[in-house]
């Protein structure tokens, strides 16, 4: 009977020497809905609580944060929802994916926050043509700019104030902060130029 308690012993030491490990990580972040963000060869990817890797290595997950003040130091998923961020003529939008490592939103915004109780602040940048330069055969073209609550799905919910004129070139673009932020689930504080204003959400 020893013998075979020593055998089924000796038999089960792999499966605990060997159980699944991630080596080479730049960093870790930490447990968000289920996924932790793990980083290697400067991308994201995310793992559950199993180790198993549930969305790949990614060069678009983002850590970045909207406040200047206030930034994620690893990515995390909010309301089933992470942000991304791609570049586009050397200015960087922001969207987000979802658990599934799907692209929900797509990158639109200029900048974004992470999700919160269902909604996110995003500067949104609009892009319309005004005419024709006949004698360059270029269209002109004028942006607008504006500060909106979205929901996980994207829509825009309220309007919170459009925006000064952003610089839409390559050596121009700065990425544009804001002091806005969530106060309650309905309750967000607005910056304007001359103080706050608090906006509630229906």
């Amino acid at each position: 009977m020893k013998k075979i308690f020593v055998s089924i012993m000796f038999l089960a030491l792999p499966m605990f020497m060997f159980a699944q490990t991630l080596e080479g990580l730049e960093d870790v972040g930490q447990l968000s809905e289920g996924l932790i963000a793990v980083k290697k060869n400067n991308k994201w990817g995310f793992i559950d609580t199993s180790n198993n890797q549930i969305i790949g290595f990614r060069e678009d997950i983002s850590v970045e944060n909207y406040h200047s003040r206030k930034m994620e130091p690893y990515p995390v998923f909010k309301n089933n929802r992470c942000l991304i961020k791609t570049t586009k003529d050397g200015i960087p939008f922001y969207g987000y994916i979802d658990a599934s490592g799907k692209t929900v939103i797509e990158p639109k915004f200029l900048n974004a926050t992470n999700f919160n109780n269902g909604y996110a602040i995003a500067i949104l940048v609009e892009k319309s043509v005004r005419g024709k330069n006949e004698y360059l055969n270029k269209e002109i073209i004028s942006y607008d700019f504006s500060e909106v609550v979205i929901d996980t799905e994207g829509n825009i919910v309220i309007l919170l104030r459009e925006l000064p004129k952003i610089l839409m070139s390559q050596k121009r673009f700065k990425k544009p902060y804001s002091a806005t932020h969530f106060l309650s689930e309905k309750q967000v504080a607005v910056e304007t130029g001359d103080g706050m204003m608090i906006v509630m959400l229906k």
